[in-house]
């Protein structure tokens, strides 16, 4: 099933299996999770904030990393961005991966670039975000790649190790109890979804094409906000702190719920 919102952006729902799949390995691949048009106004977006080759010098956020160009909260200033990290369909999606019908809060989301001849993405996990409650993000490509331009790749069930600290390939029980995945292509529209505690990373862009992706994070929307972690000030600036209550949910216009049971 398929939704179109107002705006133009559709997104199929989910199935069972790709549900049972994400609880089991900590990932899941989706082809087609939005329309080729949709990631195709994306790329443009990304690309006129970014540069063609995301090697714009003056990149809002973190900016240029080793391992890939990145640009902080696009939603706020192209539309079609916040038509697809506001998306009710999207946390529909989000809210079965996060373990069934509940409310969802649409969290960060940035463009996400590894121009040719980045180097590799260490393999993490998504330490950082301040609430107690599980996150996942939605990397969606938006321009088909081959594994050559530096696809994810996954540490399958490694999510069930809880966090692992320090560089997680240290950790004997990773490489005794889990897999990595696959190498694997993207047409554009299609996504991965992993959850905060699994381990992935990348390789090198072997290639002379710009690999584009668009994450949007997501999180139940009751997990209570439990103070600013080190390294997050571009997501939580002073104003925003001081609009934040530790032990209540971020129940502010920058983190809005998108989805709820019901809809």
């Amino acid at each position: 099933m398929e939704a179109t919102t107002e705006t133009g952006v559709s997104v199929r729902a989910v199935t069972p299996d790709e549900v049972h799949f994400y609880r089991e390995h900590g990932w899941v691949f989706l082809p087609g999770l939005i329309d080729p048009d949709t990631a195709d106004q994306l790329r443009d977006g990304a690309a006129k904030l970014m540069g063609v080759r995301a090697e714009e010098e003056d990149l809002k956020g973190a900016g240029k990393l080793d391992w890939f160009t990145q640009y902080f909260r696009p939603d706020r200033e192209i539309e079609v961005f916040e038509s697809v990290a506001h998306s009710p369909d999207l946390g529909r999606d989000a809210a079965l991966m996060l373990g069934g019908d509940v409310a969802v809060r649409s969290m960060v989301n940035l463009t996400c670039a590894k121009p040719p001849g980045k180097g590799i993405t260490p393999f993490h996990q998504d330490h950082g975000f301040p609430i107690r409650g599980e996150t996942l993000a939605f990397w969606i490509a938006l321009n088909d790649m081959t594994p050559e331009m530096g696809t994810m790749r996954f540490y399958d069930g490694s999510h069930k190790l809880g966090w692992l600290s320090g560089n997680p390939l240290d950790w004997p029980s990773l490489h005794e109890y889990t897999t990595l995945s696959p190498p694997l292509s993207y047409q554009r529209g299609d996504a991965t979804i992993h959850g905060s505690l699994t381990v992935h990373g990348s390789p090198e862009n072997l290639t002379d094409t710009v690999r584009w992706a668009f994450v949007v994070n997501f999180s139940p929307a009751n997990a209570e906000y439990t103070g600013l972690p080190e390294g997050l000030e571009t997501f939580f600036d002073a104003d925003l702190r001081s609009r934040l209550v530790m032990g209540k949910p971020m129940d502010v216009p920058e983190f809005p719920v998108v989805y709820t049971p019901g809809r």
